[in-house]
């Protein structure tokens, strides 16, 4: 097989070392994005809450755990809108 890969830069592999996944992924600053601007959260609030959900989902806790989770932290959804959105992007 003669297929190109893909070789990283420095800055995505220390990013995975400390992270355990891409946080240049546009799935992942999408969520974040979210945080910050429909959920109000700063910047470190919306970052600590994005790595733990992208934990979560990839150790295999499904949307209620991670809705439980969120809870348990105070994060209360603006509206039904933003729910559905949230959901989307997860």
């Amino acid at each position: 097989m003669d297929k190109d890969f893909y070789i990283p830069t420095y800055r995505q592999v220390e990013d995975y070392w400390k992270h355990h996944y891409m946080t240049d992924e546009p799935a992942y600053q999408k969520m974040k994005s979210f945080l910050q601007s429909r959920m109000h959260m700063q910047y470190e609030e919306a970052e600590d809450d994005i790595c733990e959900i992208w934990y979560r989902l990839e150790k295999g806790d499904d949307f209620n755990e991670v809705m439980g989770w969120l809870s348990k932290r105070g994060v209360v959804f603006n509206s039904e809108l933003d729910l559905q959105q949230f959901i989307k992007l997860m």
